[in-house]
């Protein structure tokens, strides 16, 4: 009896330490917590702003055959074309005396013409760019010899002689256009362009390009 109740606690014992759960196998939390889990690549996420990009500075104005200020009071005939270098070197001598003529450039209005004279408005500078220029503008008188070659320019005298000097240079019907300017010049136009041609050397005053037939 003793030798069997010996044996049921042989067989309890072995059975006690062979159970079903002891043979699955078990993961703690922590490993669990530990493993990564593969996923496809994605890209690293980057703004969505555009980048900024430094360009360099475009020309802001393009001359037009086609101003919209009148620049001749009188029709002009296909030979003042030709000479207008002439005229503009002449008007930069008397405009701008302190500078070579060729550093200076020229815009100007036709206000009239006699048969020896041209009268015209005038804008010369020397270099223009943004808001500063040391330009010079005033009316003038262009006088013609015999062969139509410049032979000398003239402008009204400054200060107190300003009108009367005017009266002296200039005849009636242009003398009302020039004190009355401010109706009719706009000299930002003429500015622009002068801009524009020391940027494109070579352009020709927007007088010419008004007198040029287009295409």
């Amino acid at each position: 009896m003793r030798v069997f109740i010996l044996a049921l606690a042989a067989v309890g014992l072995l059975t006690s330490c062979v159970s079903p759960a002891s043979t699955a196998t078990t993961v703690s939390p922590r490993v669990m917590e530990d493993v990564v889990v593969a996923t496809p690549f994605s890209p690293p996420v980057t703004s969505t702003s555009a980048p900024t990009v430094t360009s360099k500075p475009t020309i802001w104005y393009t001359p037009s055959p086609y101003p919209t200020m009148p620049l001749s009071f009188v029709p002009l005939e296909p030979v003042y074309v030709e000479h207008w270098k002439d005229h503009e070197h002449a008007l930069a001598e008397e405009l701008k005396r302190m500078t070579p003529p060729e550093k200076v450039l020229c815009e100007w209005v036709i206000l009239g013409r006699s048969e020896q004279a041209i009268y015209v408005w005038a804008l010369c500078a020397e270099h223009l760019r943004g808001d500063f220029y040391p330009g010079v503008s005033v009316p003038a008188v262009i006088y013609l010899d015999a062969d139509g070659k410049v032979a000398e320019v003239k402008t009204p005298r400054p200060g107190m002689d300003y009108g009367p000097s005017i009266r002296q240079l200039f005849p009636k019907d242009v003398q009302e256009k020039i004190f009355n300017f401010q109706a009719w010049l706009d000299i930002t136009q003429l500015k622009t362009h002068l801009i524009y041609r020391f940027e494109h050397p070579g352009t020709p005053p927007l007088i010419v390009l008004s007198a040029t037939p287009t295409p």
